[in-house]
């Protein structure tokens, strides 16, 4: 409506308000990269919750998502969206060994040992940003790894569903975290170049658009 002095009003519209009509749509979309990807889980869930007759129609896509459920959370979730939501997690593979206090480094399944304590010669690199950062919280479910393109290579590598019991299992420090958020992590740190490589919006983008041209 227009305002005083012949400024417009402006408007707010809240889901809350907006969703409960939306009784038409075949299907209810939430999407979102790295902390909206966990908005977008949570915004689901209370939408499906507050909205019990949409709740069949809404799916949800989660891009990097951080870490924010605790496992009775996780488990209810699953009750209510069952196969209607997925999250992508980048990985790429790298040559041993791995740095220090990297727990988002996983042995590559299959790989060989070599003879320095029984490291792997390769490794599974996970985006760090969905990384445990403390036992209370955990991935919710349907956790699809993506493999990324190696800075040599043309060719996306196929992808690896024996990963996901592994991601699962990747932490990081929350203190090495925060620096990385607040933007005073070295450069140099392996959390920030394996940042850098998997959890930009330009990386899932490609992830996303290889998956579609398979």
């Amino acid at each position: 409506g227009g305002g005083g002095g012949g400024g417009g009003e402006r408007k707010t519209a809240y889901l809350g308000d907006w969703l409960p009509g939306q009784t038409g749509a075949s299907e209810i979309l939430f999407v979102g990269l790295s902390l909206g990807a966990a908005l977008a889980q949570i915004s689901a869930l209370r939408a499906a919750a507050e909205n019990p007759h949409l709740a069949p129609r809404i799916h949800v896509l989660a891009l990097g998502t951080v870490q924010w459920a605790d496992h009775a959370t996780a488990r209810h979730y699953r009750r209510i969206f069952e196969d209607r939501s997925a999250q992508l997690v980048n990985t790429a593979t790298s040559a041993g060994p791995a740095p220090q206090h990297a727990g988002w480094w996983v042995p590559e399944p299959g790989s060989s040992s070599n003879s320095l304590e029984g490291a792997a010669d390769r490794y599974v690199v996970v985006d760090p940003l969905t990384a445990e950062l403390a036992p209370q919280f955990c991935l919710l479910h349907n956790v699809v790894p993506c493999r990324v393109p190696e800075p040599d290579s043309a060719e996306l590598a196929s992808l690896e569903l024996a990963l996901e019991p592994h991601i699962a299992e990747v932490t990081a420090q929350l203190g090495t975290l925060s620096a990385l958020m607040r933007g005073t992590l070295n450069s140099a740190h392996p959390m920030s170049h394996d940042y850098q490589r998997l959890h930009l919006g330009r990386n899932y983008r490609s992830t996303l658009r290889d998956l579609f041209l398979r």
